[in-house]
């Protein structure tokens, strides 16, 4: 037999394993799987974790998994048996970008999902979780860095979130929707509301472009929203994020009633009425310098933080000195 034809034989052979494949990822029950994966997760966190709903896995034309009714457990001293409870996960990814990076998520979805972090009497997270068998850490490895994630489209609706300390009260934040897409300007843009402690939120805003999101290079943000009646602001840009070097940033805070925000974290405070801070942050190669300026009733203030190397320098401010003492 000559060589020509034994190498059509392989080739052929090897066609056909490759198509039989193909066909087995395109057209096979994946979601068989469920048990392993369960597993997996459960040896891996030391918690149990379960699927008991809808589990779709499908590699071919493009890498996806949906999962329905998900639990983690708590640890055993938790005031919830649960630590985690989603009604509905699904994510699709790019097929080459799962094989040669960045990852690009196509579409992500969470929707009804619960989470409950809490702290024991000695301090113990309940996040803090121990696998069956622990395995050394891999060593981080340094060079040119890039986001190992790329999105699409990212929704997220009814999650909330608890934060219980061991001697304190639940503190609550809801998730109502949040929205993460690419608007016409090729920027993230934003889009969210729910409530923080009581409090209704809701922001907007957009960061990009993607591709220099992506690569880590110069990108601009701006984002605005509110909190109660606390409305705030951010505007900047920043021409290396690795290093956060060139970067150019300006914050707002204002409200007519800092009082209902100071009550809603359980603040205890004389301050009442409108209050404005402005922050302006600038950060070259040798320098950072931070600019404050905060007014609250008939007082105001202004603080000038400037860092070069090793040498910090601070001025401050403040007007209409006859009313700082009663706002103390």
């Amino acid at each position: 037999m000559s060589w020509s034809r034994i190498l059509a034989t392989v080739a052929a052979i090897a066609g056909i394993a490759v198509i039989a494949v193909v066909l087995y990822l395109l057209f096979a029950d994946l979601g068989k799987y469920r048990p392993t994966v369960e597993q997996a997760v459960t040896e891996a966190t030391g918690r149990q974790f379960k699927i008991s709903g809808a589990f779709e896995l499908d590699v071919l034309p493009s890498p996806s998994i949906v999962m329905e009714d998900v639990t983690l457990a708590n640890a055993p001293w938790g005031s919830d048996p649960l630590l985690l409870k989603v009604g509905h996960l699904s994510a699709k990814v790019g097929l080459w970008s799962v094989l040669f990076g960045p990852l690009k998520v196509r579409e992500f979805r969470l929707h009804d999902t619960s989470v409950m972090l809490e702290t024991d009497a000695e301090g113990t997270p309940n996040w803090e979780m121990q696998p069956a068998a622990a395995e050394p850490e891999a060593e981080s490895r340094s060079g040119d860095a890039e986001l190992p994630v790329v999105i699409d489209f990212a929704e997220i609706r009814n999650v909330t979130l608890t934060i219980r300390q061991a001697d304190g009260e639940a503190r609550v934040v809801d998730i109502a929707e949040l929205t993460i897409q690419p608007n016409p300007a090729d920027n993230l843009g934003l889009a969210g509301n729910g409530s923080v402690l009581g409090l209704a939120f809701a922001l907007s805003g957009e960061i990009g472009p993607r591709e220099a999101l992506q690569a880590l290079d110069a990108v601009t943000y701006n984002v605005a929203g509110n909190l109660g009646s606390l409305t705030y602001r951010i505007d900047g840009q920043t021409a290396e994020p690795r290093s956060f070097v060139g970067t150019s940033l300006q914050a707002v805070v204002e409200t007519d009633a800092i009082e209902e925000t100071l009550a809603a974290f359980n603040t205890e405070s004389p301050l009442e009425g409108p209050l404005k801070i402005q922050a302006d942050l600038v950060k070259d190669a040798d320098k950072t310098s931070l600019k404050v300026n905060a007014s609250a009733a008939d007082v105001s203030a202004t603080a000038d933080t400037t860092a070069i190397e090793d040498t910090v320098t601070f001025e401050a401010g403040i007007a209409t000195l006859d009313k700082v003492g009663d706002l103390l």
